[in-house]
């Protein structure tokens, strides 16, 4: 009986530790500048891994959704697939997310393409399309990315408004001269601007 009832207050002791090792989950709205200067407010979710290995604060992605009440969007992604954009051509949503194995999605594309997967809304489905099919010159890359803090208490939460987007960001500066840049509001990169600077494309991955 003594054996018994120490078994059960040790398993009582460990229950708080087990179920506080769930996944965290970051919550949020955010404010969404798209290429035809509209502004939205999305909501969105991120879920992950409370730890990596060996002492990484985070684990690996586990789920995204996005939603956008108005236009009926609720995006569900379960693979890890982190967003790069959200944006809206002819009445239609799209949702471009980046590729998690790159090798291989590149072994047969050209040197230009972008890593990237682009999802269109189709009724209440989200179906790929072809690269082709996709304006990247046009389209913003505009969806926040540090939602992720060192701890919980500083994951995204509230309102992402887009002021704190614009600063926090690392957006570029249009303008001409240094003086003329500072006195101009930051904008997100066009796609294909951001993943050229960054020399993010597939021929730099063989």
């Amino acid at each position: 009986m003594r054996r018994i009832t120490f078994l059960w207050l040790t398993l009582a002791s460990l229950l708080p530790t087990l179920t506080a090792c769930g996944p965290d989950v970051a919550r949020w709205q955010e404010e969404v500048l798209l290429h035809d200067g509209r502004m939205i407010t999305i909501e969105r979710m991120a879920k992950a891994e409370p730890s990596g290995f060996p002492n990484a604060n985070r684990g690996r992605d586990l789920e995204f959704q996005i939603t956008y009440e108005p236009m009926g969007v609720h995006w569900v992604n379960t693979k890890g697939d982190q967003q790069a954009a959200f944006e809206v051509f002819d009445g239609v949503p799209y949702i471009v997310t980046y590729i998690p194995g790159v090798d291989s999605f590149c072994k047969d594309k050209p040197d230009s393409a972008f890593p990237v997967r682009v999802l269109k809304m189709h009724g209440k489905d989200w179906v790929e399309v072809p690269h082709e099919s996709f304006p990247f010159d046009v389209a913003y890359m505009n969806l926040y990315g540090r939602y992720w803090g060192n701890k919980a208490s500083e994951d995204a939460s509230g309102l992402i408004t887009w002021n704190y987007k614009e600063r926090f960001d690392a957006y570029p500066i249009v303008g001409g001269t240094q003086e003329e840049r500072l006195k101009f509001i930051r904008r997100p990169y066009k796609l294909s601007e951001f993943f050229k600077r960054n020399k993010t494309v597939c021929g730099n991955f063989r």
